[in-house]
């Protein structure tokens, strides 16, 4: 969609925001443009034996291109359509969430690279990641929703399914602290299959509450649904520590240093948790 529109402003053509309205604009598009259009797809190529994705350029006739835009509009504005009616449901679940009830928003970071202040060039092709697991619980407080950031650090780097059991091991103890009389508990997440929606979880949702003595359900979002809580704490937690080691102030050489860091920070609200390698492969063979 994005290289449609890139191709519309080489003729000028004003791109509205709003895809309904954008979508009544094929008159104008095919007033403005030429008959053969210069078109940009992404698509599978192979190079050196493999298939990668990469931008070709194709020439096709404008009435083509018109009801290929269409097509893709119409798909937008349904995927538009969905994000919005779910933020919808979600405030109204936040709104209603009752005292022994629980939302756990969360999502795997992108790993941090572990960087120095002066090192040497061997050091910055060998650098060490830490997987960044943010969560953001919702809870009703004193007649009031509230929440509480937590992070979930470990050197565990695959963001499977077996990882995701693992910190939910190490989180649900954290949740009967910060609601002590919890009795239900609402995941929110994205929806990859090789980490939050696949028969693993589901065997675990249906079985929750003899594993946990808590009842759950579990939410998905549309994909590409944008931005949350969760990316807020994890660029908050990376810039901290990047100026900490910018400044001098702390050295991080591995996922162990990255939470000693954290926990002596200055970031007193947010909650770090340390699940090691071991365990989490563990929980795998399990």
């Amino acid at each position: 969609m994005a290289l449609k529109c890139q191709t519309l402003k080489k003729y000028n053509i004003f791109v509205r925001e709003n895809p309904d309205h954008f979508i009544g604009q094929s008159l104008e598009i095919e007033r403005s443009m030429n008959q053969l259009i210069e078109n940009r797809v992404w698509k599978q190529v192979a190079v050196e034996d493999k298939m990668k994705m990469k931008i070709i350029e194709n020439t096709i006739e404008k009435n083509e291109f018109i009801e290929m835009m269409k097509v893709e509009m119409n798909q937008f504005a349904s995927h538009v359509d969905k994000v919005r009616c779910q933020y919808r449901e979600i405030k109204t679940l936040k709104d209603s969430l009752k005292e022994k009830e629980v939302l756990v928003q969360m999502d795997f970071a992108e790993n941090y690279s572990c960087k120095s202040l002066a090192e040497v060039q061997s050091a910055y092709w060998n650098q060490t990641p830490v997987t960044i697991h943010p969560v953001v619980v919702y809870f009703r407080g004193q007649s009031k929703l509230e929440h509480k950031s937590i992070a979930i650090i470990s050197d565990e780097l695959s963001h499977s399914t077996s990882t995701v059991c693992t910190f939910l091991d190490s989180l649900i103890p954290v949740l009967k602290e910060i609601c002590p009389n919890v009795e239900f508990v609402h995941y929110l997440t994205d929806s990859p299959s090789s980490q939050y929606r696949n028969k693993t979880i589901f065997d675990l949702i249906a079985n929750h509450s003899s594993v946990y003595g808590i009842q759950a359900r579990w939410n998905y979002f549309e994909a590409g649904h944008g931005k949350g809580p969760c990316d807020g704490l994890d660029g908050t937690i990376k810039r901290m520590a990047d100026k900490a080691v910018k400044r001098g102030a702390v050295v991080i050489q591995d996922p162990k240093h990255f939470f000693d860091w954290s926990i002596t920070s200055n970031m007193k609200e947010v909650k770090f948790l340390f699940v090691k390698k071991k365990i989490a492969r563990r929980s795998s063979t399990n």
